[in-house]
């Protein structure tokens, strides 16, 4: 009810002047036929009182007029609403301190306005005279006369919408004038029978004021935003589609009419602030913070908003240059524990070509002696190292054991090259590097980076007024700035984020605004950790503004419908085409990435080892075999021995 000022207006005498008749036989007096005559005043007490219950009014500010009449009846009205516990603030006024009404504006729920119809006029006019046309358009007026004299009321009440006349009908019966808007929005007057002759236990509102069904009746609110993007005539975000929201609501239209708004040393506002204090615009849409001083000159709805101050960054590019850049994919201890491997498997490799080439002479298979041990290491070698850059290597051995050991190394080397090279290319493609500080102390204690804010706004007053010496460093620092290089203090985004885009440079700002719709087209932005405050958004409202209570509904019921969220997602999306490069950098490989392909190679060399003593078995056996047979007959050899047969396996890779 705070923001809906509800004048509750009663003319109880125009220009009334009691006629009696009397005559010598001491015949009573005559009185109009529902008694809004001086003497019965109270019987017309009684239908205000019934048609209050029934609009459920709770408190109310009782302006009276001083004469007797008016007055003694306001107080009758005052102890009538004593009894139903209604909140009263009571003046007794004569027509000449009429101005005085211009200091309850916007500070009151409802007013009854109690004297004769030429004490309403003079109300009325100068209400419809207020600078605030809203009073007019959005109150509730509730007039009680006993004239029949109709077309002087609506002629005084004729900018105000939402208008209701109790008053006598046709001479004798009580009847309900209202407004109501028709189809062509113009408002025609309708009559109704007294429409509350038993009371009534729920509100009536509707049925005096049928106004109110219609919203704002499709009047045009003055708006004031800041346009962002350079094409300055077409309007879109979260502020927007608010915007269609509560007009189709609340049925009105808006007229778009930006500095975000300061308050200067004299003690006025400046851009969408000032707008609101002198009562140009209606209200102020936009990512419009609420803050204490402008609390003090501007209402404003609930909160639809909250965001964080940050401090916005470029990662810079660049990195590491010559032969390190090739190096950087791997740790040093990866390097290492590879050419140990390297060393290994060939010595492996040497030893087993030459103990499976012993083994077999012994037993007889063979008569092959065995390489020379620098072939067999410069071989060895030769293969694995082929294998490890991707090179294709012949592979020949006679032993199986050396055939796992190669297989295991093969897939181990398969392993390394995709995780080498996937990181070479990545290096190639998103190499950045982190920015040198990530809180505002460090920030302000460097001198590489600068750094600006967007002037005529809250963030600028923060930092101004601020007695955080971080704080003080950066505000006195980009007032530095700006005497070289102006643009660090622009009021214009798209000045500022292509500016921190280019690098060396850090804007402070709340991330809805500033980053969430640029982070698409700089992948390079970054926020820094350091969240340096939370902020609220809301609809701001001229101060006393009728509408504040009505868009704080809309705004809550868009909240439980879940538009809000559906808009937030919409507007500041989480995941962009920037996904997966957004916080790319250049991640070194440790060993513990690529222990699993190092297990592979354990494995192979366990499964080498264990054929290895299989062949040393089976060596030995076939060695006891050929002695026993050397010592037979030779006529049970007439068949002739068999030649020891020589096995050459070869593996192609």
């Amino acid at each position: 009810m705070k923001s809906k000022l509800i004048l509750f207006v009663g003319c109880f005498l125009c220009e009334f002047v009691s006629t009696a008749v009397s005559n010598q036989g001491g015949n009573a007096s005559a009185v109009p036929p529902h008694g809004f005559g001086d003497a019965d005043t109270p019987v017309t007490v009684e239908y205000l009182l019934n048609t209050i219950d029934c609009l459920q009014w709770t408190s109310l500010i009782l302006i009276i007029d001083d004469s007797t009449v008016a007055a003694s009846a306001g107080q009758t009205l005052v102890d009538k609403l004593s009894t139903r516990t209604v909140l009263m603030t009571v003046y007794q006024l004569s027509r000449e301190q009429n101005g005085t009404l211009m200091r309850f504006e916007g500070t009151v729920n409802n007013v009854v306005i109690y004297g004769p119809f030429s004490f309403l006029r003079a109300v009325l006019n100068e209400i419809s005279e207020l600078p605030d046309r809203s009073i007019v358009s959005t109150y509730h007026w509730l007039t009680v006369t006993s004239c029949d004299d109709l077309e002087s009321i609506m002629g005084v009440a004729q900018p105000f919408e939402n208008l209701a006349v109790i008053a006598q009908y046709e001479g004798n019966s009580l009847a309900l004038w209202t407004k109501e808007r028709q189809r062509d929005t113009t408002l025609a007057v309708e009559v109704k029978e007294w429409p509350f002759p038993g009371g009534c236990t729920n509100s009536k509102e509707d049925l005096v004021f049928p106004n109110v069904k219609y919203g704002l009746g499709g009047r045009t609110l003055q708006v004031v935003t800041i346009p962002e993007g350079k094409n300055g005539t077409w309007y879109k975000g979260l502020g927007m589609d608010m915007l269609r929201y509560l007009a189709e609501s609340l049925n009105f239209t808006e007229s778009v009419d930006g500095n975000w708004g300061h308050q200067l040393e004299n003690g006025t506002w400046v851009g969408m602030t000032g707008m609101l204090q002198r009562q140009e615009v209606d209200f102020a849409l936009a990512i419009f913070s609420v803050t204490a001083p402008r609390a003090t000159v501007s209402d404003y709805t609930i909160g639809y908003f909250y965001d964080d101050l940050v401090l916005l960054a470029s990662r810079p590019a660049g990195g590491s240059q010559g032969w390190a850049f090739y190096l950087q994919p791997f740790q040093q201890t990866v390097y290492i524990v590879i050419g140990a491997s390297l060393l290994m498997v060939t010595a492996l490799h040497v030893c087993m070509e030459h103990l499976v080439a012993r083994w077999r002479r012994e037993s007889g298979r063979t008569a092959q002696k065995a390489p020379s041990l620098a072939n067999s290491v410069i071989q060895g070698g030769e293969t694995f190292v082929g294998a490890l850059i991707g090179r294709c290597v012949v592979f020949e051995s006679q032993s199986p054991s050396a055939q796992v050991l190669m297989f295991s190394w093969l897939v181990m080397s398969l392993v390394t090259i995709a995780t080498y090279t996937g990181k070479l290319t990545a290096s190639s493609v998103l190499l950045q590097e982190k920015v040198p500080f990530s809180t505002l102390r460090e920030l302000v204690r460097q001198d590489e980076y600068k750094w600006g804010f967007l002037a005529g706004t809250m963030d600028a007053d923060i930092l101004a007024t601020s007695t955080n010496d971080d704080f003080a460093r950066y505000y006195q620092g980009a007032l530095m700035f700006a005497e070289d290089d102006p643009s660090v203090l622009s009021s214009d985004l798209e000045t500022q984020v292509p500016k921190v885009a280019a690098g060396k440079y850090v804007f402070l700002t709340a991330a809805a605004p500033g980053y969430y719709p640029f982070k698409s087209r700089f992948c390079q932005l970054t926020i820094l950790p350091e969240r340096l405050f939370t902020t609220t958004y809301a609809i701001h409202l001229q101060k006393g503004s009728p509408y504040t209570r009505r868009f704080s509904e809309v705004i809550e019921r868009a909240k439980e419908l879940g538009l809000l969220e559906f808009w937030l997602r919409k507007w500041f999306p989480e995941n962009t085409s920037c996904e997966g490069r957004e916080g790319a950098q250049v991640v070194t490989v440790t060993l513990d990435l690529v222990q699993a392909a190092f297990l592979l190679a354990v494995i192979g060399l366990g499964l080498a080892a264990l054929i290895l003593a299989v062949e040393r078995l089976a060596g030995k056996c076939c060695h006891g075999r050929s002695q026993n047979q050397s010592q037979t007959p030779a006529s049970q050899n007439s068949s002739g021995a068999r030649s020891p047969i020589e096995v050459s396996e070869s593996v192609h890779l």
